[in-house]
């Protein structure tokens, strides 16, 4: 379901939030806390994507559902 990406998200907000409190407290380095920032904001936006993508699927899938019970031809005119 849609549970688990959203979850996903929020665990990488709270490696964020602890990799900067690391980096500001002194207990990582900053060029680390920099290259495993960005790691985790690629898996991120990785996370995003598969998101956009489902749900492009969904409404596709939806549209053609409705189409069909219209009779209109796939992004045409109505059957006649």
């Amino acid at each position: 379901g849609r549970g688990r990406p959203l979850a996903e998200v929020h665990g990488l907000q709270g490696q964020l939030q602890d990799i900067a409190d690391r980096v500001l407290s002194g207990d990582l380095e900053r060029a680390t806390g920099s290259a495993v920032g960005q790691i985790l904001n690629v898996k991120r936006a990785t996370i995003a994507t598969g998101l956009a993508v489902r749900e492009a699927t969904e409404v596709e899938a939806r549209l053609a559902a409705i189409e069909e019970a219209l009779g209109i031809e796939p992004g045409g005119e109505r059957a006649r």
